[in-house]
């Protein structure tokens, strides 16, 4: 006896693979549906802090934000992206730890981890 004929017809057609293609693609699209308004949020909150850079409120919130992105991320099987989100996650955790306001140049890389999120999401 061969073990393929001992497989079910679902996984000896194909069938396993074709579901879990479409699943994951259902996971994908979730997670961009689930993100985009956190992205534009966290987009938003850097317009404010390019302003006012010197509100730790505002930090906050967009720690926050990049906090559900890599969640989301994470839950939805987007590690990649989760880590993006983490890194901006730590910059806002060490800005806030020592009372420091954020650079142009944070705000720029903040910047530059939405818009790969984004890409990331979109393809």
């Amino acid at each position: 006896m061969r073990l393929r004929e001992h497989q079910p017809a679902a996984m000896r057609e194909g069938f396993l693979v074709d579901t879990w293609d479409e699943v994951f693609r259902e996971m994908r699209s979730e997670l961009a549906r689930r993100s985009a308004p956190g992205l534009v949020r966290a987009g938003q909150i850097l317009d404010r802090l390019g302003a006012e850079p010197a509100d730790a409120g505002l930090l906050s919130d967009l720690r926050r934000e990049l906090q559900d992105l890599a969640g989301d991320s994470g839950r939805y099987g987007s590690p990649a992206l989760a880590t993006l989100a983490q890194e901006g996650e730590r910059t806002c955790d060490a800005l806030l730890a020592a009372a420091e306001h954020p650079s142009a140049a944070h705000l720029d890389r903040w910047r530059a981890l939405l818009a790969a999120i984004a890409a990331g999401l979109a393809g």
